[in-house]
C-alpha cells in the first residue's frame, strides 16, 4: 500500500533453541489452538461452507525506476519494469516493445519493488520490498528470463534505488533504518555501512555516484531532509544541502536531482546542488523533472511547460515531446531516438514529437495481487482495489464479470476504500488525497478525467494537507460522503473530509478538533453524527503512540458531542440504527440521545482479540467482524448476540453482498460464504 507508514518491529535478543524443542512447541501450540477453536465451535472456512471463487485483482504496479539494456543474444532493447505488489507476489516484466510482447517473471518470495540495476552484461538486479528487503538477480540472455540468486537483508524493507560503484559493489538506501547497505553480486554478500544522515530520519532514498569525485550522494528524509556526500573509502559524510530531491539520477557521469520542482546538478569542487542553467530552456521555463529510466546516456529533462528535452553531454538541447500525459511520464529515448512513456497499465512507443500514441498494455495477464479492499456490488459480487496500484477491480461470477481497470487517478498510490451511491461508485485513494467518481454505465476516459474523474484533491493546505483515507469513507447525513485521513508526509496530523455528492463541494475538519498530533482512523455514520476513532497512523514519521480516542462528531454544529479514551473500530447497523464500537474485551453499543455507551456484550469465549479487529461489515440487521483471523456475526435487536462462524487462515477483508453471500479475502484471493 504505497509504502509502509510507521510498523516499526521491536528488536528481540535471539536465543537458540533446538529443534526438538520448536517441533514440540509447535506441535503443542497446535494441539492447543485446535482444541481451543473446536471447544468454542468455530469451523474453518471451508468446513463453514466457504469457497474460493477467483483471485480477480491483477495489475503492474510500474511506480519506480525502469530499465532499457539489450539482453545477450538480442539486436535491440528491451524495457524492463519492477511491479511493485505489496502483500503478494512481485513480477519483472520485460516488454519487448519492438515485437509488441512482454514476459512477466515472478519473484521469489517478495513483492516487487522500486528499482532495477544491470550488474554484468545480462544480469539483472530487483530491488523488492518486503520484510526483510529480498535482492533478486534475473538472468536474460537470450530472452530466456531465469532467476538466478535471491538474497535478503534482514533489517531492511526497502532499498529504493541502486547505485553502482567503481569497486562493482551495488549501494542502496532503507527504510525504517535510514542506514547505506552494499552488496557484491560476485560474493552475494551484503554489508550494513551504518546510519546516514539525521538519526530521526527514517529514509533513505535516492542514491548516485558522482564520477569526477567518487563521492556517493544519498538522499535522507523524512523528518529533516539532507543530501549526503558519503566516501566510500573514509566512510565520512558531508551534507551538501538541506534539501530533499523526488528524484535523483547519475548521467554522463554527473549527479543530477529534480528538487523543488527546478533540476540541480552536483557540483564537486564546491560540494553544494548548483540549479542547472546551461542548456537554458525555451520561454523563461524552469527544468523541473527527469525519466524514469536508470539510463546513463540521455538526459531527458520535462521543463516547467510540460515539454520534454534531449540534453547531450555537449549541452545540445532538442524538443522530443510536447503532450501532456496526464499522470503518465516519459520513461525514456532508446537507441533508434524512439520516445517510451508510461501511464498506469499501458506504454507507448512513437517518434519524437508524435501527433498521435498507441498505447499497449503493459502485460496481458499480470500476476494476481493482494486485495486492499472490497465493498459489495449493488448489481452482486464486489468492487475494490489492489494494495499498490491506481485501479479498482469488479468481480461477480453469476455474471461473469471479472474487471481491472485502467488507472483512476493521475498519480502514484492505491485505492483505500470506495462506496455505491446511485449506480456510481465514489472512491478514496492516495497519494493525492483523491476523491473520485466512476460511473460503469458510461465510457471510460480517465486521460481526460471525464470517467472515472477526480473532483477533489485533499492534499491542499485549505484542506489540511491530507493524503492517505486509513478512515474508509462512510454516507453520512443527507447522503453526503465522510471520510478519516492522515496527513502529508512528515506531519503529525490528520483530518475529516465531508463531500457533496450533489453540489460536489467539500468541506474539512483537521484533527485538532478530535485530538492533539493525531490522525484519523476508522469512522462511521447515521442521519446525524459521524462517529470515529483517532489514530496513530502517519506517514515518514515515527508515530507519538497517542492513547486512541473515540470520538462523536456534528457536521451540523460541526462540533465534537462526546469523546472517550478507547481502541477499536466502529460500525453503524442500517436496520436497527445502532451505533457499535470493538474493544478488546467486547462490542459497546452506543446511544447518541443520552451520549454514552448503554450495552456490552463480551467476545464468546476464546475469541477476544489478540492481534487485532481489523473491519467490519454490515447488512440490514447485521454485522460481520474480522478478529484476527475469524468472522464473528453480531446479530442486533433488542436482544443482540455475537456468534462466532468460521476461522481463515489470514486476516480478511469482508462485505456482506446484496447477493446473500458473505465475501472475504485470503491475500490475493476472493472466497465467499453463505450467510447463515
Amino acid at each position: 500500500m504505497g509504502d509502509n507508514y510507521n510498523l516499526m518491529k521491536t528488536n528481540t535478543t535471539r536465543k537458540f533453541i533446538s529443534p526438538i524443542k520448536v517441533l514440540l512447541s509447535t506441535l503443542i501450540l497446535t494441539t492447543c489452538h485446535l482444541a481451543l477453536a473446536r471447544a468454542v465451535g468455530i469451523p474453518s472456512m471451508q468446513e463453514y461452507g466457504a469457497v474460493k471463487i477467483g483471485e480477480p485483482c491483477r495489475v503492474v504496479n510500474a511506480i519506480g525506476n525502469k530499465l532499457l539494456f539489450t539482453p545477450p543474444g538480442f539486436d535491440h532493447q528491451v524495457l524492463a519494469i519492477n511491479s511493485d505488489t505489496p502483500g503478494a507476489q512481485g513480477s519483472a516484466v520485460f516488454v519487448d516493445y519492438q515485437k509488441s510482447t512482454s514476459t512477466v517473471v515472478p519473484l521469489p518470495g517478495s513483492s516487487g519493488g522500486w528499482d532495477i540495476i544491470e550488474v554484468s552484461p545480462g544480469k539483472l538486479l530487483f530491488e523488492s520490498i518486503s520484510d526483510p528487503l529480498t535482492l533478486t538477480t534475473i538472468d536474460t540472455t537470450n530472452g530466456n528470463y531465469k532467476v538466478e540468486s535471491s538474497v535478503t537483508v534482514p533489517g531492511n524493507q526497502y532499498a529504493w534505488q541502486f547505485a553502482k560503484g567503481k569497486d562493482g559493489k551495488i549501494y542502496m538506501g532503507s527504510y525504517p533504518t535510514s542506514h547505506l547497505y552494499s552488496y557484491d553480486p560476485s560474493s552475494k554478500k551484503v554489508e550494513d555501512l551504518g546510519k546516514i544522515g539525521p538519526d530521526k530520519n527514517l529514509y533513505l532514498r535516492f542514491l548516485a555516484f558522482d564520477s569526477k569525485s567518487g563521492l556517493l550522494l544519498c538522499v535522507s528524509g523524512m523528518s529533516e531532509s539532507q543530501i549526503v556526500a558519503y566516501n566510500v573509502t573514509t566512510k565520512k559524510q558531508t551534507v551538501v544541502a538541506d534539501q530533499y530531491p523526488i528524484e535523483m539520477h547519475t548521467i554522463y557521469g554527473k549527479v543530477y536531482a529534480a528538487i523543488a520542482k527546478q533540476i540541480y546538478v552536483f557540483d564537486s569542487d564546491q560540494m553544494k546542488m548548483i540549479p542547472l542553467t546551461t542548456p537554458a530552456p525555451p520561454n523563461g521555463a524552469k527544468w523541473e523533472s527527469m525519466a524514469l529510466a536508470s539510463a546513463s546516456d540521455h538526459l531527458l529533462v520535462r521543463d516547467s511547460n510540460n515539454q520534454w528535452f534531449d540534453i547531450s553531454k555537449q549541452g545540445k538541447c532538442t524538443k522530443v515531446w510536447d503532450k501532456d500525459l496526464r499522470g503518465g511520464g516519459i520513461v525514456a529515448m532508446d537507441a533508434n531516438g524512439q520516445i517510451i512513456g508510461l501511464r498506469g497499465q499501458e506504454y507507448f512507443v512513437s517518434k519524437p514529437l508524435a501527433s498521435k500514441i498507441a498505447w499497449r498494455p503493459i502485460a496481458e495477464n499480470p500476476l494476481p495481487v493482494s486485495i486492499h479492499f472490497i465493498e459489495a456490488d449493488p448489481q452482486g459480487g464486489v468492487t475494490g482495489g489492489p494494495s499498490f496500484g491506481q485501479t479498482l477491480f469488479r468481480f461477480d461470477p453469476a455474471r461473469q464479470l471479472a474487471q481491472n481497470t485502467g488507472q483512476v487517478a493521475d498519480g502514484g498510490g492505491e485505492v483505500y476504500d470506495g462506496i455505491w451511491q446511485n449506480g456510481k461508485f465514489y472512491y478514496v485513494a492516495y497519494s493525492g488525497g483523491y476523491m473520485g467518481i466512476w460511473d460503469p454505465a458510461q465510457p471510460w476516459d480517465q486521460y481526460d478525467n471525464k470517467n472515472p474523474r477526480v473532483v477533489d484533491e485533499y492534499r491542499q493546505a485549505k484542506y489540511g494537507s491530507l493524503i492517505r483515507p486509513i478512515g474508509g469513507i462512510v454516507q453520512g447525513p443527507n447522503k453526503k460522503l465522510y471520510t478519516g485521513w492522515s496527513a502529508q508526509y512528515g506531519k503529525i496530523g490528520g483530518g475529516l473530509t465531508e463531500f457533496d455528492p450533489v453540489t460536489e463541494k467539500s468541506r474539512s475538519w483537521t484533527n485538532e478538533r478530535f485530538a492533539p498530533e493525531m490522525s484519523i482512523g476508522k469512522i462511521a455514520a447515521d442521519e446525524h453524527y459521524i462517529y470515529g476513532f483517532t489514530s496513530n497512523g502517519f506517514n515518514g514519521v515515527h508515530p507519538p503512540n497517542k492513547p486512541v480516542v473515540f470520538w462523536v462528531f456534528d457536521p451540523a454544529t460541526e462540533k465534537v458531542l462526546f469523546k472517550k479514551q478507547m481502541n477499536g473500530i466502529v460500525f453503524s447497523i442500517p436496520e436497527t440504527g445502532h451505533i457499535w464500537a470493538t474493544t478488546t474485551d467486547g462490542i459497546h453499543r452506543f446511544n447518541p440521545e443520552k451520549m454514552e455507551f448503554d450495552y456490552t456484550i463480551p467476545w464468546p469465549a476464546g475469541t477476544a482479540p489478540k492481534k487485532g479487529i481489523s473491519n467490519a461489515t454490515v447488512r440490514e440487521n447485521a454485522a460481520w467482524i474480522a478478529v484476527d483471523n475469524r468472522v464473528i456475526k453480531l446479530t442486533d435487536g433488542d436482544q443482540p448476540k455475537l456468534s462466532p462462524l468460521f476461522e481463515a487462515k489470514s486476516r480478511p477483508l469482508l462485505a456482506a453482498g446484496y447477493d446473500g453471500k458473505l465475501y472475504f479475502t485470503q491475500e490475493q484471493e476472493l472466497w465467499a460464504a453463505p450467510v447463515k
